[in-house]
């Protein structure tokens, strides 16, 4: 009787918190403003190896926006700010045993799972362990949201 209640407690909790951060994350756009790696590498080929992802990105790659939407429906919006010919790319995302998520991007058969290590009305982290030409890394995200 315990294990069945201790059960059912643990399901409610995690169930709500799977709620709280799909309700936070849908119909939100968000930008990406961060990606950290816990090893150096050289992402743009110009002789310096950084743990910081995001200062080598190229330009038109540091605007775009990220909707998820009601239904698993993942928008990937180029955006017009940088990029001259910006595009829109339709993907789906899903939550995985109620702390990660999986994200198809809708190009290039790219699909990632991430961690949330938190996800708020205001900010989203996402860690995921990928491979960098340095070798494989864990890679943290970080996303703002905007209005």
């Amino acid at each position: 009787m315990r294990t069945e209640i201790l059960t059912l407690c643990m399901t409610l909790i995690t169930c709500a918190g799977n709620a709280q951060s799909e309700t936070a994350l849908i119909k939100q756009k968000w930008i990406l403003v961060s990606a950290t790696a816990d090893v150096s590498t050289d992402l743009n080929n110009r002789g310096t190896a950084s743990t910081d992802l995001f200062a080598q990105y190229p330009p038109c790659s540091t605007d775009d926006i990220y909707h998820f939407k009601d239904k698993g429906v993942f928008i990937n919006d180029e955006n017009k700010e940088i990029c001259q010919l910006p595009k829109t790319y339709t993907g789906s995302w899903s939550i995985k045993n109620n702390d990660s998520i999986r994200i198809n991007f809708g190009r290039q058969n790219l699909i990632m799972t991430f961690k949330m290590v938190r996800v708020s009305k205001t900010d989203m982290l996402l860690r995921t362990r990928q491979s960098l030409k340095s070798g494989a890394a864990d890679v943290l995200y970080s996303f703002r949201r905007i209005d």
